[in-house]
């Protein structure tokens, strides 16, 4: 944005008589960068430009980075909850096809019913099963927005 001043340019006259002199290299190197004060001006607001928009990326990163994470952890609650209860639900179920088998065994009631009772279990073991899946995968999902840390040269048998 200053001007350049060059000593080689005061000193450098090469040829020169007593009548032809030539000062003015020296003014047109001082001259030069001031009518160039537009472009240099230009470049710094280009400058400043880039260094705004890698801020707002870095920005947009970090936001995106704490959203990945909010969700994991929120995902990775409501299958915590979800799975506590699924868990209720299994226990439950099998003490009602164990209740079926002794209704059965003495004569209260029929096969059906505890055909019924063991599909009910096994619905809720099944669902139990895909919930425990979800909560791996939860694992999974908050380690990677925390920023992984997988190394890839570890084998599994």
């Amino acid at each position: 944005m200053f001007p350049d001043i060059s000593l080689s340019a005061l000193f450098g006259i090469q040829t020169a008589t007593q009548l032809t002199t030539n000062p003015w290299g020296l003014g047109v190197r001082l001259v030069q960068p001031v009518l160039n004060f537009g472009r240099i001006e230009s470049q710094i607001d280009a400058a400043d430009a880039v260094q705004k928009q890698a801020f707002l990326t870095y920005q947009q990163t970090i936001l995106n980075a704490l959203e990945n994470m909010e969700n994991a952890l929120s995902g990775y609650g409501h299958e915590s909850t979800r799975n506590l209860s699924l868990t209720r639900g299994v226990a439950q179920n099998r003490r009602a096809v164990d209740l079926a088998h002794n209704q059965y065994a003495n004569g209260y009631t029929g096969l059906l019913d505890v055909l019924v009772a063991q599909r009910n279990l096994l619905e809720a073991e099944a669902a139990q099963a895909t919930s425990d899946a979800d909560l791996r995968r939860g694992l999974v999902s908050i380690y990677a927005a925390a920023g992984g840390g997988w190394r890839e040269d570890i084998t599994t048998p």
